[in-house]
């Protein structure tokens, strides 16, 4: 999930894993989509959030509700 090389489909069969490291991997991984991203914005586990916010796919509509994201553990 981390590597480069991973195409946007693999990523998004990722994203549902159970693992919160993994969705973590996926939503930083340049090669995410902009869907699965956002998908992912809504993850429960705010590290996932958190590389969603970071990942330049990210739509800007996606990042003003993450930015205002309250959950910081």
């Amino acid at each position: 999930a981390a590597s480069r090389q991973t195409d946007a489909g693999k990523l998004k069969e990722l994203s549902s894993s159970s693992n919160p490291e993994l969705r973590a991997l996926v939503a930083g991984n340049p090669n995410t989509s902009p869907e699965t991203l956002e998908a992912l914005s809504s993850d429960s586990d705010a590290q996932v959030r958190a590389h969603v916010a970071a990942n330049k796919n990210t739509r800007a509509e996606l990042l003003a509700g993450l930015a205002n994201d309250a959950d910081e553990s």
